[in-house]
């Protein structure tokens, strides 16, 4: 998205943002390949139906049925990824799953909070909303889910410790128009390879520096609030009186809201989520084996050490150390 300061008819209008429509044109700007290979479906906004905005929905139903039959077994959950019951690949299959997509979509979602993507609207919880996903039907690499709409996010309103996992999702989610990620993500948790990836997601975002710590989310509100910090003077001069008696300013209400975010939420919501992760069950007790240097440069001979509990399991091809189904692959030193 971009910034900019709205003008109509020569009247200052405020500070608003643009940003892309998440269709088959977006899909193919990113993904490369043609417009037309692409399908694009959305939630409505006033039924909450899912429906193409380009293309068809016929592999996004085909995913729902794949998805609502079952994945608890390997030789399902592989399948709808387009793979054998070993996670090796199979032509043969389609690919309408990437699971990586889900769960990263779904770790935005309870980290952010969001109360009305890709379910809302806020309080209710009742149907689909701002909800988007696009797939390539030439060249089939699973759905990807993009999130969008995310101002009920981050809420001071609902404060650091807003639980959405805790969320219980209806029964009209369960039918095809109304399928969600969301409804998706609970499912292939009866999945143990699906619940361990996911928890790897978590450890990789959770920890090290990773995406979702304090320091990184902090860094990138910074970002943002540097980028607009002199507009948002021109917007409240504009709307700061439309809806209070005494003007909204941005040092009194909009800067104290940011230094909340920097100085509350983001220093505590990561632990706050893992142990709501925890609490699901989602996360293993087992702590994961530490490196003494987690990538970035270092000097030549510079020796790397894992450290942890039991029996520490490594490969140096970059092949998981662990097969599917839980026993140690063979190119595995330990």
């Amino acid at each position: 998205g971009e910034y900019y300061h709205l003008y109509i008819n020569g009247m200052y209008w405020g500070l608003y943002q643009t940003e892309e429509r998440c269709d088959s044109r977006y899909a193919a700007s990113y993904y490369g390949g043609d417009k037309d290979d692409f399908d694009a479906v959305k939630a409505d906004g006033d039924t909450g139906d899912m429906y193409a905005v380009d293309g068809t929905r016929d592999a996004y139903d085909s995913l729902w049925s794949a998805i609502n039959s079952g994945v608890s077994a390997n030789s399902a959950y592989f399948a709808v990824q387009g793979m054998n019951s070993d996670g090796t690949e199979n032509s043969g299959y389609t690919k309408l799953l990437d699971v990586d997509n889900v769960i990263d979509y779904m770790l935005l979602v309870y980290f952010t909070a969001n109360r009305d993507s890709p379910i809302g609207p806020p309080q209710q919880a009742t149907m689909p909303r701002n909800l988007n996903a696009i797939y390539d039907r030439n060249d089939p690499d699973g759905f990807k889910f993009v999130a969008h709409d995310n101002e009920h996010s981050l809420e001071i309103m609902e404060g650091v410790n807003h639980n959405r996992l805790s969320q219980s999702l209806s029964t009209t989610f369960n039918g095809v128009d109304y399928f969600t990620p969301w409804w998706m993500h609970l499912k292939l948790m009866n999945n143990a390879e699906y619940k361990l990836r996911f928890a790897d997601h978590v450890h990789e975002h959770f920890f090290n520096s990773g995406t979702l710590t304090a320091a990184k989310t902090a860094s990138r509100l910074s970002a943002r609030r540097d980028e607009i910090y002199a507009a948002v003077v021109a917007e409240s001069a504009r709307w700061g009186d439309s809806q209070s008696t005494t003007p909204r300013t941005r040092n009194g209400d909009w800067l104290s809201s940011v230094n909340w975010l920097l100085n509350t939420y983001m220093p505590q919501r990561t632990a706050i989520v893992l142990s709501q992760i925890v609490a699901k069950g989602w996360y293993p007790s087992a702590a994961a084996p530490e490196f003494s240097q987690h990538g970035g440069s270092f000097d030549s001979g510079f020796s790397v050490t894992i450290s942890g509990s039991g029996t520490i399991y490594y490969t140096t091809d970059g092949s998981d150390p662990r097969a599917v189904g839980g026993s140690v692959s063979g190119s595995t030193y330990s």
